[in-house]
């Protein structure tokens, strides 16, 4: 893996088939580490991220109230958050406040162009994890034009080896 922050924003962007956040999250950075998963804790993930993230934030009062509203439990349901009812009251619950950190920066990078993006994107990896369906069509594309250029890069070594 050439670059780690490559992948958490290819993750956030969709390119990578997600089952559990933090599963996933810790797969990402677990090879990135060269360790297991089980290794990685969430402090490790909140950081990781935070400080991924903050590159892409505008630092201003705007920016951080923006920042504490979205992970409050009245009005995370813009980083994809379930409502719940509690006292009568529709909230959206997060397990953790660690996650709703984690949601609001995947929102964040998911916002942010490609363009803006300060890192060398690599392509997404199904090794690393499952790709989301659209992925997996460019995967093929590319493996059937990678088997492509070496057969035509074989024929014009024979065809060079044949004039001499």
């Amino acid at each position: 893996m050439k670059n780690c922050d490559s992948h958490v924003y290819l993750y956030a962007k969709g390119h990578y088939k997600k089952t559990n956040v933090i599963e996933d999250l810790k797969i990402i950075y677990g090879k990135r580490n060269g360790i297991e998963p089980e290794f990685i804790t969430l402090a490790d993930i909140v950081s990781n991220l935070a400080d991924l993230t903050f590159q892409y934030i505008t630092v201003n009062k705007h920016s951080l109230i923006e920042f504490i509203s979205d992970i409050s439990p009245m009005s995370c349901w813009k980083i994809g958050a379930e409502p719940v009812e509690l006292y009568g009251q529709k909230f959206h619950s997060h397990d953790s406040y660690a996650l709703a950190v984690i949601k609001k920066c995947l929102s964040i990078l998911r916002f942010t162009s490609k363009k803006s993006f300060r890192n060398e994107l690599d392509y997404a990896d199904p090794s690393i994890l499952p790709l989301a369906s659209k992925d997996k069509d460019i995967s093929n594309i590319k493996k059937e034009a990678s088997g492509i250029t070496f057969q035509v890069t074989q024929h014009c070594h024979r065809l060079s080896q044949n004039k001499t």
